[in-house]
């Protein structure tokens, strides 16, 4: 099912037409990765971006406002939990817990570490299915990561952070 947030679905659009790119060339480097953190590196520059789950969510974002002609009414970060702040801090909707049912085109953030450390990962909610969350993501699991499907059962998961809904544009 489509979400009734046109940010949201075209979120959505914008990261399935991402599926299998990814990291080339070594662990988070290629002309994806540097795309998604909007840099193009000079050749022979050090190729090493870092972590990129929250650059491809923002990314994803900013292709999406950019096809629907509207400003993103929120900053990008590569950082997967400031993401889900500055989007909740835009939404006026507070940041959603496990027993929220989460819509396609939301975002699902996961810490690592300890919930209160600031390291985690974010992804895109494609549908709820027989209790599992269905989600797109970048950068998970070894080299050569790709953007992905992966489905979650939250209700099992001791990593789960909030769900996050994109503001309505």
């Amino acid at each position: 099912p489509s979400s009734p947030n046109r940010l949201a679905a075209e979120v959505l659009k914008v990261a399935i037409s991402e599926l299998g790119n990814g990291e080339i060339g070594g662990n988070n480097e290629g002309r994806h990765v540097e795309s998604y953190h909007r840099k193009i590196l000079a050749p022979g520059a050090p190729r090493k971006l870092g972590p990129w789950c929250a650059a491809f969510v923002s990314w994803c974002c900013e292709e999406a406002a950019t096809r629907l002609g509207v400003e993103l009414p929120f900053r990008r970060s590569g950082s997967a939990k400031r993401l889900a702040k500055n989007v909740a801090k835009a939404s006026g909707v507070s940041i959603m817990k496990k027993d929220t049912t989460p819509l396609p085109g939301d975002l699902i953030v996961f810490h690592r570490g300890s919930p209160l450390s600031w390291k985690g990962h974010i992804g895109i909610v494609e549908c709820v299915q027989g209790g599992m969350v269905h989600t797109i993501e970048g950068n998970v699991g070894a080299y050569p990561a790709k953007v992905r499907r992966h489905a979650h059962d939250i209700a099992a998961s001791d990593r789960f952070w909030c769900f996050v809904r994109l503001p309505v544009v």
